[in-house]
């Protein structure tokens, strides 16, 4: 979550380019409200964020190009609500089956009950995260909304802890299928090679 916690983007400049990472690390409201401008297709011209903060192309005639994103906090909400409550389930159930299948952990009853229980964990905490992220952006459907919405700091931070420790319990299914693949070799190597040097010894 420390870790996490530097991995905050700049409050300045709206590329337009929808990022659900800066936004699940938002951290605090005043960077939430910035990220959530990048969904929304009209931030630019909005009050107050054109000129140096608009970081968008701009024309030949100098007039600004908006990125092909025009629904704003709707998009992201509607996106959460159709996606990412089932995303978190197929991701864990995925990560916990490759990591037994791997590791032939079926009887061995204390890492199968830690590896089962970080991926609900990491599930959890996704869901969490998405639920907190509905209720903050529930009645608002545009960047001038957004604009104009009072955040709650503590919800955000929430929201951003219950993204990191998912990201965390993640990063660690993916080393140890990392660290699978780099030892399968001699592993493999080693299984030969003793089964080889049996046979001599049994005549």
């Amino acid at each position: 979550v420390v870790a996490m916690a530097w991995v905050i983007p700049a409050d300045t400049g709206i590329s337009g380019t929808p990022s659900i990472t800066d936004l699940q690390l938002s951290w605090t409201s005043r960077q939430f409200a910035h990220d959530l401008a990048e969904w929304s297709g009209e931030a630019c011209s909005s009050s107050g964020m054109e000129g140096a903060h608009c970081v968008w192309p701009r024309s030949g005639d100098g007039d600004l190009v908006p990125p092909p994103v025009a629904d704003g906090p709707a998009g992201f909400r509607r996106m959460t609500l159709l996606l990412d409550y089932a995303f978190p389930i197929l991701y864990s159930l995925f990560a916990i089956g490759l990591t037994i299948r791997l590791w032939g952990l079926l009887g061995r009853r204390r890492w199968l009950v830690a590896v089962v229980g970080a991926g609900v964990a990491a599930a959890l905490c996704d869901m969490a995260e998405n639920t907190i992220h509905l209720w903050l952006l529930r009645g608002i459907d545009t960047w001038e909304q957004a604009a104009a919405a009072a955040f709650p700091g503590g919800l955000v931070a929430a929201a951003s802890v219950f993204a990191s420790i998912k990201y965390g319990i993640l990063a660690l299914f993916v080393l140890g299928a990392v660290v699978w693949l780099v030892r399968w070799p001699f592993a493999w190597r080693r299984d030969r090679d003793s089964g080889a040097g049996r046979s001599p010894d049994t005549r």
